[in-house]
């Protein structure tokens, strides 16, 4: 039984019979050993085989149906899944010798190519050589010596180093030149203030006599004028301590 509706109605009636473990009893007849028509008779058999008949159809019960059904149409969907990925595979089978042979046409299209632009390809390597050859000199001061030991993998490295040799002192020169620049620009200041306190210098403070207030010498020997020329020394002190110098002490 293959045809699907064959199988759906096998399904169907093995659905609507009845469900349970299906047995024999010491005759030839199928009794029911579960649900509602429990130990009732579902079937019985006649004939010289009655009683194998009988064992057959309790194994064949509907559960046992359903069961071999269900694994019908697992292997079904197997198969059916089978030949889908056969028919994918042999699709990409079939685009990957086409890919194949397009990739093999234009492989040989280029070695064409290849073989037509040797003296050019070869022209090219030796003017790579030979600026690799002065990029060389120029970070070295030496030509290159070519060999098996020494290929251009080696002098491109050797030429990384240098120039980051090279970057390394011109780093180091420029952070020395800044510090230069900031002690110069530090002196300049300190020359500046250098400049300002020796205008100080040059022009004293001028402070009037303080007898010269006084018409009568006795007064300045008072209380309070000697409490005024305390204060005097009190501002002489305070304006050396300002760096300047005082005149008419």
């Amino acid at each position: 039984m293959t045809d699907k509706t064959d199988i759906a109605a096998l399904r169907e009636a093995a659905i609507k019979a009845t469900c349970g473990d299906w047995c024999t009893d010491s005759q030839h007849s199928v009794i029911a050993d579960a649900g509602l028509n429990a130990n009732y008779y579902v079937a019985a058999c006649s004939g010289p085989d009655c009683k194998e008949n009988a064992k057959f159809i309790a194994l064949a019960n509907p559960a046992t149906i359903l069961t071999l059904l269900d694994q019908l149409e697992a292997e079904r969907q197997q198969q059916e899944a089978a030949e889908h990925a056969l028919e994918v595979a042999v699709k990409c089978a079939n685009s990957g010798a086409v890919e194949l042979r397009e990739r093999a046409e234009a492989a040989e299209k280029e070695r064409d190519r290849l073989d037509a632009s040797e003296t050019q390809l070869i022209d090219e390597r030796d003017s790579a050589e030979q600026a690799l050859s002065d990029m060389y000199e120029a970070a070295t001061g030496n030509r290159p010596e070519w060999s098996n030991m020494f290929q251009f993998a080696d002098a491109v490295e050797e030429v990384s180093d240098t120039v980051a040799e090279l970057r390394a002192k011109l780093e180091a020169t420029e952070k020395e030149r800044d510090g230069l620049l900031v002690w110069k620009k530090l002196a300049a200041q300190r020359y500046e203030k250098l400049q300002a306190l020796r205008a100080k210098l040059a022009n004293p403070v001028v402070l009037n006599n303080a007898l010269d207030h006084y018409q009568d010498p006795d007064e300045y020997e008072q209380g309070y004028v000697r409490g005024c020329n305390a204060s005097r020394i009190e501002a002489i002190a305070a304006i050396r301590a300002a760096g300047f110098t005082v005149k008419g002490e």
